[in-house]
């Protein structure tokens, strides 16, 4: 599924959320267009996974609207690829590398499910490009908490979406792992996809992303990764979090 460049890749109007009984989201209106790194920035609680679960169609919005490649986020959902966070995902599962990342095929696969050559070479591929091809007959479990996210991110990409959605993969990860997630969005972007990314460290936002929403139940701000950490912004998102403000009057997690 290719975008059409004067489409929005995702369109929110008025969205509006609760994760259980609580209120998540209240009225957030933004617009992504093709081939933008997205970065999605807001303090602990502020609805940012459960945004990003309104856009997969896993969480129902209370009201509002959401259109997601130009349709209903579950229509979309086999069109956009997902990297959950870490911690959901069942590391002592009994299965190797390659069997993760080939997981990220199912939607390609046709009424019999029958793993055909483009879906092999698909999966070698994507463990290429994260640099685990070396680790295809490797069971998750011995695999270090770098190398699990780069699989992670693998089955992501070998689905092979104009849309790839990030739950926090800069978590708990090596700098190994981080630079490649960073070449990852450079290259999805070189390639007219989409990136939405949930990311904590407000340090790399300027470089790593082109459009940054700063969330906390409401959208403070939809911009530039200039405009979205300028202090008078991040001290709303951020009220009642310790913040350090730098001399360009940046605020940063203290």
């Amino acid at each position: 599924m290719i975008s059409d460049a004067l489409t929005p890749v995702i369109r929110t109007q008025g969205l509006t959320a609760h994760y259980r009984s609580l209120l998540a989201l209240e009225d957030v209106t933004f617009t992504v267009r093709p081939g933008m790194r997205v970065g999605v920035i807001g303090p602990n609680g502020a609805g940012k996974s459960t945004m990003l679960r309104c856009l997969m169609g896993l969480i129902q919005p209370t009201r509002g609207e959401v259109e997601v490649l130009g349709r209903t986020p579950r229509r979309a959902r086999r069109h956009v690829g997902f990297l959950p966070q870490r911690q959901e995902v069942d590391l002592t599962f009994p299965a190797r590398v390659r069997d993760v990342v080939g997981m990220g095929r199912y939607p390609h696969r046709g009424p019999i499910g029958r793993t055909r050559p483009d879906d092999r070479d698909a999966v070698e591929r994507a463990m290429a490009h994260v640099a685990i091809d070396h680790l295809a007959s490797t069971p998750l479990s011995e695999l270090s908490g770098g190398q699990q996210q780069r699989t992670f991110l693998a089955r992501a990409l070998a689905q092979d979406t104009d849309l790839l959605i990030m739950d926090e993969p800069y978590a708990n990860v090596d700098a190994t792992t981080c630079a490649m997630i960073d070449r990852v969005l450079i290259s999805l972007r070189s390639a007219g996809r989409t990136a939405v990314v949930v990311d904590h460290q407000l340090d790399r936002v300027q470089e790593r992303y082109d459009q940054v929403l700063v969330l906390n139940t409401v959208l403070h701000h939809d911009g530039t990764p200039d405009t979205a950490t300028e202090a008078s912004v991040l001290k709303r998102a951020y009220a009642g979090s310790a913040l350090i403000i730098d001399g360009d009057q940046r605020v940063m997690p203290a």
